[in-house]
């Protein structure tokens, strides 16, 4: 086996087929990896960030926010879409906007992809700590989030919570498992 990585997709051509602020959807045509030509469709975001704050005591803090698409309320980690380069800077501004928390301390978890089948979003996990409670709550949301809630509980009642699909949106399941992973080490 030689040391080239084939492609197993060549790219033949690329369009945009629609894009506002938020997110693009790019429609190429492509190579398949069975030599056929083909179309391959798939949805394009900034990056974004997901924060997994933890109070002294180990609490973690999470929010309920109303979700339009699936029109639902999700408890979710806080966290949002990345603008510019400071990846950080972006996770601390999420953190503050939705729950009001501000962390002295800040460790990265790693990435992860939402859905790579169909859309090429990366998410920054974040573990936020040392915590200060100044101004706990929704006064710093923006106007076009939906939080209703900032919460917080132990490790041991989200086990609880997984088990009993009160916790199902995808980042925040992956984050935590990142956390409650290397916090095991």
């Amino acid at each position: 086996m030689s040391g080239e990585t084939k492609k197993p997709w060549i790219q033949l051509s690329s369009k945009i087929v629609y894009k506002n602020n938020w997110i693009k959807l790019q429609e190429d045509q492509v190579l398949r990896p069975d030599g056929k030509e083909g179309d391959y469709a798939f949805v394009s975001k900034a990056p974004a960030s997901v924060i997994v704050p933890v109070d002294q005591y180990g609490d973690i803090y999470f929010i309920r926010e109303y979700k339009y698409p699936i029109d639902e309320e999700l408890i979710q980690l806080p966290g949002g879409v990345v603008e510019g380069d400071d990846i950080l800077g972006q996770a601390k501004k999420e953190l503050l906007e939705e729950t009001g928390l501000r962390a002295d301390n800040w460790v990265n978890l790693g990435i992860l992809y939402v859905g790579p089948g169909h859309e090429n979003i990366i998410v920054h996990i974040w573990l936020a700590y040392e915590l200060t409670f100044d101004d706990v709550g929704l006064s710093h949301q923006e106007g076009d989030e939906a939080i209703r809630e900032v919460f917080h509980v132990s490790p041991m009642i989200i086990f609880d919570m997984l088990r009993n699909d009160e916790i199902t949106d995808a980042v925040t399941l992956a984050a935590l498992l990142k956390y409650l992973h290397s916090n095991s080490k």
